[in-house]
């Protein structure tokens, strides 16, 4: 039951990420174009990080929990992964592989594994 309350709440959020030509928008925020990022990383827990250029400041992707600490769980995730903008394949509705390939096709950002 709880698969199923995560799922809604998840799917009431609306696109959590967006993948355009013109570059990566996080949930209903402005768009951060693709000369803003240094690399892509793929990290070895399948997850897809977006590396912004020096100067540079990314948003998280949201949370879907109701009680979530977005500014601890931004600082976690520059402190494991070296940004906040950690896209999950668990969480997204598309798989690592296809998510650096997207990356490469619309942005042709450097893509390195961790």
């Amino acid at each position: 039951m709880d698969r199923l309350v995560w799922q809604v709440r998840r799917r009431a959020l609306g696109p959590l990420v967006r993948l355009d030509g013109y570059g990566v928008t996080v949930g209903a925020g402005p768009a951060t174009p693709w000369s803003d990022l240094s690399e892509v990383r793929r990290g070895k827990d399948g997850v897809v990080v977006l590396v912004p250029r020096p100067g540079i400041e990314l948003p998280a992707v949201p949370h879907v929990m109701p009680f979530g600490r977005p500014a601890r769980r931004r600082a976690a995730y520059v402190r494991r992964y070296g940004s906040p903008l950690v896209l999950m394949p668990q969480v997204l509705d598309a798989t690592g592989p296809r998510m650096v390939a997207a990356v490469r096709r619309l942005g042709g950002i450097p893509v390195a594994t961790s």
